[in-house]
């Protein structure tokens, strides 16, 4: 038994675990809503009663039929 390769390895495995942690606590904050008022474009565009996607491109294949 290598003892030494078996603390290489672990110590791999572990600056993976913490690439890992990193990403998912960076993509954790980054899904945190906003605290305060939302920007006026965003709350009128929800008062006028429009679906998000009325500002999306129609398909070629839709403006056709």
């Amino acid at each position: 038994m290598d003892l030494n390769r078996i603390i290489q390895d672990l110590k791999a495995e572990r600056d993976v675990l913490a690439a890992a942690i990193e990403s998912l606590e960076r993509l954790a904050t980054g899904r945190a809503r906003k605290r305060g008022r939302p920007p006026k474009w965003l709350s009128a565009k929800a008062e006028s009663g429009q679906p998000n996607n009325a500002d999306a491109p129609k398909n070629d294949s839709e403006a056709k039929s």
